[in-house]
């Protein structure tokens, strides 16, 4: 599916826009977590790291590598790396932005290494509180409790979160073989030599094995705040591009 407007082939220029017709109303639900960011008045303001990452020896290792991969190519000796044919459909370069992310396998993994041992070391200063206050009531005759009561509920408590973090870390570092599988394809491209955004659709992928596409160009998409909750429940801000006169749009925290 493809939008009317017409793209601009040889990219984005912000004195090149064609007038806009209005956009459509967006739900109830979007308007309550997402702002609308002003268009123009574009300032030239950048983050300080900007000229950090990446930096000159990061940049000149991977340029070695290319290089000598290149020429390892040429002469016959290359080794093919582990995993090295997997395609992650990730591209970050001066022309194209393409994200995508691990399937529901790998991410599982990753989060149990993560949430797991994060888990464990917020569990532990309230247990130690705990431990503190329970003390002095062991072996009291007015208490039941006993040492190995409050061993047991240590295990409980820090045991499963450790565990799980425990297997994730082996699993992810040691373990690629289980965890690490290829996304069916990315979720949204950016293409500064085109101006234009597709969005990739994988509603019909099982039916058919198709990925739907959706481009249009980049002026047809609104900047928006969004405000969401994490897996905490914490809330998240985040940058997201809704399309003026559909439904289709990105969302940078995915």
């Amino acid at each position: 599916m493809r939008s009317t407007g017409n793209a601009q082939q040889d990219g984005y220029h912000p004195d090149r826009i064609p007038e806009q017709h209005d956009a459509l109303p967006r739900t109830l639900l979007f308007k309550l977590i997402g702002t609308r960011l002003p268009w123009g008045n574009t300032q030239e303001v950048l983050p300080d790291n900007i000229m950090a990452d990446p930096d000159p020896e990061g940049m000149r290792f991977w340029e070695n590598f290319r290089k000598e991969k290149a020429e390892q190519k040429a002469n016959g000796t290359y080794v093919t790396r582990p995993f090295e044919h997997l395609e992650l459909h990730v591209k970050h370069d001066h022309e194209v932005i393409r994200h995508a992310k691990f399937p529901f396998r790998s991410q599982f993994w990753i989060s149990l290494k993560v949430f797991g041992l994060w888990g464990t070391i917020i569990l532990i200063p309230p247990l130690i509180f705990a431990h503190l206050t329970m003390m002095p009531l062991v072996g009291r005759p007015d208490n039941l409790l006993t040492y190995k009561d409050l061993l047991e509920a240590y295990a409980w408590f820090l045991g499963i979160p450790l565990t799980c973090g425990i297997v994730g870390h082996i699993v992810v570092e040691h373990l690629p073989k289980i965890w690490l599988r290829a996304p069916k394809g990315p979720l949204w491209e950016l293409n500064r030599r085109t101006g234009l955004v597709t969005i990739f659709d994988y509603k019909d992928f099982k039916k058919t094995g198709k990925i739907g596409e959706f481009t249009a160009p980049f002026y047809e998409f609104d900047a928006y705040i969004i405000t969401n909750p994490d897996r905490q429940g914490l809330p998240m801000i985040g940058l997201s591009l809704a399309h003026r006169y559909s439904n289709k749009g990105m969302n940078f925290n995915n």
